[in-house]
């Protein structure tokens, strides 16, 4: 229900229900009933991906980096690189925004370099899915530091992914 949430814009719906799974998660945590512990570990953390991204969408940075820290403590040696490092990138590109929103100086490139890394880790396993979505986001951030140069490059990088293999 929330990812249906998620793509008709209602943010603070999807969050809800995103909360309601992560409750239930909780809750079977120690009785393991519906997921063993390995998997039930990596669906916490990507649950508070989850909440991390829709708190980026409601423009609240500083709950999206505490999502993000938090999915990152559910990590461990058996976690995927490209989703320890979409977490990184999540935190990086609230923390960037978060700069941003507070009118501080921005090191654009010191917060887009953990994404440009999880670009490169997601194409070197193949995952168009996670490599499109860090190329968008880099393009996204290099806007919102108004150089439109680097974000057309990192934009038709999604592109060349996208012709390349529907996921």
């Amino acid at each position: 229900m929330a990812i249906c949430l998620l793509e008709r814009k209602d943010y603070k719906e999807a969050k809800r229900y995103i909360l309601e799974a992560l409750d239930l998660m909780q809750k079977d945590f120690k009785q393991n009933k519906v997921l063993d512990k390995p998997r039930l570990i990596l669906a916490l953390s990507m649950l508070y991906l989850n909440l991390s991204e829709v708190s980026y969408l409601l423009n609240n940075y500083k709950e999206a980096i505490d999502y993000a820290d938090v999915g990152l403590t559910y990590t461990n040696s058996d976690t995927p690189e490209v989703m320890v490092g979409v977490l990184k990138s999540d935190r990086a590109m609230a923390e960037m925004c978060l700069v941003i929103q507070n009118h501080q100086e921005v090191d654009g490139e010191k917060y887009i370099k953990e994404i440009s890394n999880t670009y490169e880790e997601a194409k070197k396993v193949n995952n168009l899915y996670f490599a499109n979505v860090m190329a968008m986001t880099a393009a996204e951030l290099y806007l919102k530091i108004n150089d439109s140069i680097k974000a057309f490059e990192w934009a038709e990088k999604s592109f060349i992914i996208s012709k390349r293999k529907r996921y």
